[in-house]
C-alpha cells in the first residue's frame, strides 16, 4: 500500500490512500486499514472514519480520547449520518430530485439566497496520483467567483451544480443532461480550459435557455416584468377593454331609449348598419347610432365597419340581453338597499295592457339612508286575478327576489279591484241597512232641494264612509297609533295609546320588555325641546331618533315611514307600461317590457 500518512497538532493521523484502498468500498477499507495500523504498532486501537474520497481520519482512542479530532476537509460525498445534520435550507443538492415541481416561493430562494461557502469553509479536492506521488487539486473560490452566479456548490453532494440549469433545464436534442444537473460535478481537476467540464456545459444550449428563464423569472418575480400567464392575462384585459368601448356607446343609446320610453326598434331593424342607407324605417335605435356616427363617435364607427355579421351587437336579440343586463342591475340595486332596510311595503296595482294582458305592477316602498323610497321593480302578468291568486303572485316574486315576506310591514292595493273584492257586497250590504236605499232611482222627494240631498250627497257621503272603512281595518289602524311617536304629538299622548302597536309589532321590536322606559324617557326628550323644534312626521322623527338609546322606537318610527300613503307609483308604472308597450309593439316580450320600464 502507499499511503500519505500526516500527524497533525492534536496527535490525529490523516492517511489518504493510494493504492489499494481506492477501488475497495468505504467499509472494506476501514477494516483494512484498522488491521495494518494496529499491527504496525503505530496506535493501539483506532477511530476510523472514511469519506468517500477514500480520504481517511485516524484517532487513537487510547492515546487520543482526550482529543476533539478535527477533519481536515470537507470531502467529496458524506456518509448518511452526516448528511442529515448538513441539511441546508437553500441546499440546491436537496432539489434535484423535485426540480421540475418546485414553487415560485423555492425557485426564488434558491437563486438569491443559495449557499455560498464561508471565509472558514474548508474546500474540498481531489487526489491524483502520478509516479507515486500524490497530488491534491482543491475547488478554489476564483472557481465559483468567475462563473457566478451560476456555478454553486451543494455541501450535501459535495460537488457542483449549475443552478439555472437544475431550476429550468431541458434535454434539447443531443443535449443531455447529466454533469451540473442531474449529477454533482466532482472532478476539480478538470474544470478549466477550454475543453473543461465548465467550458464544455457553458456551450450545451439547455444552459443558454436556463440562463435566459432566469433572468425572466427573476424579473417577473420581482414585478419588473409580466410573465407569460400574465402577457396572456394583459392581452384578455385589452381585449376586454376594447369590446367594452365598443358596447358603450350601445349600451347608452338603448339607455336613453328606456329613460326616455323612447321604443327601439322599427320596421327594418337587420342587417348592417349602413350611413349610406336609404332604407326607411329603421327603428329609433339604429337612428341613433347612426346620429352618433354622424356626430364624430368614431369608436362606434370603427367597430361598426371592421366587426363581422355575427359581432356588430345592434341584432335586436342582443338588444333583449342588454335591456334584460341593465334591468336586472337596476333591480339588483334596489334589493340591496332593501335588503339594507330591512322592512318595506308592497305597492300593487293592475290594468289590461294594449295586447289584452292583465298586468300587475309590483312596487316596494322602504327606508334607506334616512329617505323613503318608492321603486318600481316589474311588471306581472297576471293570469289568476282573484285575491287569492294576486298574492300567490306577490309572494311568489318576494322569493325570487330573496326577500323576506315576514318583513313586509304594509301593503297598497289602491285601484284593484280584485284586491278589494274582499268588501264588494259588505259594501252595498253597508248602504243598504241604513234605510236610505241610495241605490233607488225613484227616491221620492218633496222639493229639489231634497230630491239633491238624497239621490246626490247622501249616496256620496255613504259610499266616502264605506270606502274609509275599507282603507282603514284593524290592523292599518294599530299602525296608526304609531304616530303617538311623533315629537309633535308626543306632547298629548301616553304609552298606552302605543300598546296596541307594540303587541302589534313585538316580533320586530330589538327588545320590547324595555319599550315603556324607552317611552318615557324619548317623551320627555322631546317635552324639553321647544314646538318648532319637534319633527311633525314620521321620516324626520326617525332621522332624529338616536337607535343607540331609543332601538325600539327607531324601529316603530321605521315601520312608520315605511308605511304606504299612496299607489300613486303604481299608476305611474301604467304611463310608462302605455309608453313602452304600444298597438306597434304589442308583441313584445316581458323581460323586454320589464327592462325598459326599469
Amino acid at each position: 500500500m502507499a499511503a500519505n500518512i500526516s500527524i497533525d497538532n492534536d496527535d490525529s493521523i490523516f492517511v489518504s490512500s493510494t493504492n489499494n484502498y481506492t477501488s475497495q468500498n468505504p467499509q472494506t477499507i476501514t477494516t483494512t486499514l484498522q488491521q495494518d495500523l494496529s499491527s504496525s504498532g503505530l496506535v493501539d486501537a483506532t477511530f476510523i472514519s472514511i469519506d468517500s474520497d477514500n480520504s481517511i481520519f485516524v484517532s487513537s482512542t487510547n492515546n487520543y480520547t482526550s482529543q476533539n479530532p478535527q477533519p481536515i476537509i470537507t470531502t467529496l460525498q458524506h456518509d448518511s449520518s452526516s448528511l442529515d445534520s448538513m441539511k441546508l435550507k437553500n441546499d440546491i443538492g436537496h432539489y434535484v430530485k423535485d426540480r421540475l415541481t418546485l414553487s415560485d416561493e423555492v425557485r426564488y430562494l434558491l437563486l438569491t439566497q443559495h449557499f455560498v461557502p464561508g471565509e472558514k469553509f474548508k474546500w474540498p479536492f481531489v487526489e491524483r496520483n502520478i509516479n507515486n506521488t500524490i497530488e491534491r487539486r482543491f475547488l478554489r473560490p476564483n472557481h465559483l467567483s468567475n462563473n457566478k452566479p451560476w456555478l454553486v456548490y451543494s455541501p450535501s453532494k459535495a460537488g457542483l451544480y449549475c443552478l439555472p440549469c437544475v431550476l429550468f433545464a431541458k434535454p434539447t436534442g443531443n443535449n443531455q443532461l447529466g454533469c451540473f444537473v442531474l449529477s454533482p460535478c466532482q472532478e476539480y481537476s478538470r474544470l478549466l480550459g477550454a475543453d473543461g467540464l465548465i467550458s464544455r456545459h457553458k456551450t450545451n444550449n439547455y444552459h443558454k435557455d436556463s440562463i435566459i428563464n432566469t433572468e425572466r423569472f427573476i424579473s417577473v418575480y420581482e414585478g419588473k416584468c409580466d410573465g407569460v400567464d400574465d402577457l396572456l392575462l394583459n392581452k384578455q384585459k385589452i381585449e376586454k377593454i376594447e369590446n367594452r368601448k365598443r358596447l358603450i356607446p350601445i349600451i347608452k343609446t338603448i339607455i336613453l331609449c328606456g329613460q326616455n320610453n323612447i321604443s327601439l326598434r322599427g320596421h327594418r331593424d337587420d342587417g348592417d348598419l349602413s350611413m349610406e342607407s336609404i332604407v326607411h324605417g329603421e327603428g329609433n335605435f339604429r337612428s341613433l347610432l347612426r346620429f352618433r356616427i354622424d356626430a364624430g363617435d368614431s369608436t362606434l364607427a370603427s367597430h361598426l365597419s371592421a366587426a363581422s355579421k355575427a359581432a356588430t351587437y345592434i341584432s335586436k336579440t342582443t338588444q333583449n340581453e342588454l335591456i334584460e343586463i341593465c334591468g336586472n342591475f337596476i333591480r339588483e340595486h334596489i334589493i340591496n338597499e332593501i335588503k339594507h332596510a330591512k322592512f318595506f311595503t308592497v305597492i300593487g296595482d293592475e290594468t289590461t295592457d294594449v295586447s289584452n294582458i292583465e298586468q300587475f305592477t309590483f312596487c316596494l316602498r322602504y327606508v334607506f339612508e334616512d329617505k323613503v323610497q318608492e321603486k318600481f321593480i316589474s311588471f306581472l302578468p297576471a293570469e289568476d286575478r282573484t285575491g287569492e291568486g294576486l298574492a300567490r303572485l306577490i309572494l311568489e316574486e318576494l322569493t325570487n327576489l330573496g326577500l323576506d315576506p315576514n318583513f313586509m310591514v304594509g301593503q297598497a292595493y289602491d285601484g284593484c279591484s280584485a284586491m278589494s273584492g274582499q268588501f264588494n257586497g259588505t259594501q252595498i250590504t253597508a248602504m243598504r241597512v241604513t234605510g236610505r236605499q241610495t241605490y233607488r232611482s225613484n227616491a221620492p222627494a218633496q222639493t229639489p232641494e231634497d230630491y239633491y240631498r238624497i239621490n246626490l250627497f247622501i249616496p256620496m257621503l255613504d259610499h266616502f264612509i264605506v270606502s274609509l272603512s275599507n282603507r282603514f281595518t284593524a290592523h292599518k289602524w294599530m299602525a296608526y297609533k304609531v304616530s303617538v311617536l311623533i315629537p309633535s304629538m308626543i306632547e298629548k299622548k301616553s304609552f298606552n295609546d302605543l300598546k296596541e302597536s307594540i303587541t302589534f309589532y313585538e316580533a320586530y321590536l330589538p327588545s320590547p320588555s324595555s319599550i315603556q322606559e324607552e317611552f318615557q324617557l324619548y317623551q320627555r326628550k322631546w317635552l324639553n325641546e321647544a314646538p318648532a323644534d319637534r319633527p311633525n312626521n314620521a321620516i324626520d322623527a326617525y332621522i332624529k331618533c338616536n337607535g343607540i338609546f331609543f332601538p325600539n322606537i327607531k324601529v316603530l318610527l321605521q315601520i312608520y315611514a315605511t308605511l304606504p300613503v299612496t299607489t300613486a307609483t303604481g299608476e305611474r308604472s301604467f304611463s310608462t307600461l302605455k309608453l313602452v308597450k304600444s298597438y306597434l309593439r304589442s308583441t313584445m316580450s316581458e323581460s323586454r317590457l320589464n327592462g325598459l320600464a326599469m
